[in-house]
C-alpha cells in the first residue's frame, strides 16, 4: 500500500492576520502550491461579542493561499470553484411558488 508522506509545520503569529511564518515556509520551498494539502488555523480570540480575530485570521489565510496558488481571492480550491462560487450558485435557488 502506498502512503502519502506529509509534514506539519507550526507557525506562531504576532496577530491573527500574520502569515509571515507561512510565507517563510513558501520562500524556502518547504511548502509548494503543487503539494499543499491543507492549512489549519487556530486563534484563541477573546470570546467577546465583538471579537473579529477569527474572521480576520480566516480572511488572511484565504488571501495568502489564493496568492500562493496564483488564483483570485475567494477561489482558492483546486477546481477553481471555491466556497464563494458554491454559495453564489446555490443562493439563488429557492422553493418554487
Amino acid at each position: 500500500m502506498k502512503v502519502q508522506r506529509v509534514e506539519m509545520f507550526v507557525c506562531p503569529s504576532a496577530t491573527p492576520a500574520d502569515t509571515s511564518g507561512l510565507q517563510k515556509l513558501a520562500d524556502t520551498g518547504k511548502i509548494r502550491p503543487d503539494t499543499l494539502v491543507a492549512l489549519v488555523g487556530k486563534t484563541e480570540g477573546t470570546g467577546a461579542h465583538d471579537d473579529w480575530g477569527r474572521i480576520w485570521a480566516d480572511a488572511a489565510l484565504r488571501e495568502w493561499t489564493a496568492n500562493l496558488l496564483d488564483r483570485p481571492e475567494g477561489r482558492s480550491s483546486r477546481d477553481g470553484q471555491g466556497a464563494g462560487a458554491f454559495h453564489r450558485e446555490h443562493q439563488g435557488r429557492g422553493v418554487a411558488r
